[in-house]
């Protein structure tokens, strides 16, 4: 009688956490879940604070892919390994961090952080940014050509491929001063024209920088 009594006690409790706001720290929760500082502890330089999101790598989200549906949208991991291929749902994971599913997209999404936030480029590598256009992200290819003062056409190596529209190119020499994104076009071999049908830009002698931002 008395285990039976124990379990309805249980239950009880687990019925109430179901129904009510949970508190951590806390007996009056503000929200669904509300987590305070230990005030026991939040002087101890040794016990560290906060909550930790779920760390997966996506080798095992990708083994998971079909786990995710209309019932997950809004679900937040942290991705802390990246080796291994994509899927058409982990396709924008390209490097480590915070992601949520977009059930109705489909897809992974970086979490956004503003506009002010800082967006490591990699060289001769696809990354995505925190830059989206009507729920498509915007990816970006950063490399270098060399000019030789004549030319106005420069193919670029190793840029991706499956480029459905360019949203900005950008072209810098720290040598020379240059900074620009004004006059230019890429053509869909993945050529890179600096110029327009009435303007044609020829660029010292030098290697130049360029940030290529585009949909996929």
């Amino acid at each position: 009688m008395k285990k039976r009594g124990m379990i309805l006690v249980m239950m009880i409790g687990i019925f109430g956490l179901a129904n009510a706001q949970v508190g951590i720290n806390t007996e009056a929760p503000a929200v669904t879940l509300d987590v305070v500082v230990n005030s026991s502890t939040s002087g101890n330089a040794t016990i560290a604070e906060g909550v930790l999101i779920p760390r997966i790598s996506l080798s095992i989200l990708k083994i998971k892919d079909n786990a995710y549906g209309n019932n997950q949208n809004g679900t937040l991991v942290y991705v802390n390994d990246i080796t291994g291929t994509t899927t058409a749902k982990t396709v924008n994971i390209k490097g480590e961090g915070f992601y949520y599913y977009d059930a109705k997209a489909g897809v992974w999404k970086t979490l956004e952080t503003g506009s002010g936030s800082t967006i490591n480029i990699m060289d001769n590598t696809e990354n995505i940014t925190n830059i989206t256009i009507n729920g498509k992200p915007i990816y970006s290819f950063k490399g270098s050509f060399n000019s030789d003062g004549i030319k106005t056409e420069y193919p670029l190596s190793n840029f991706p491929l499956g480029v459905t529209g360019i949203y900005k190119v950008t072209i810098y020499n720290t040598t020379y001063n240059l900074y620009t994104n004004t006059v230019y076009s890429l053509d869909a071999t993945g050529t890179l024209i600096t110029g327009s049908p009435s303007i044609s830009v020829v660029y010292p002698s030098g290697t130049y920088n360029y940030i290529v931002e585009y949909l996929k």
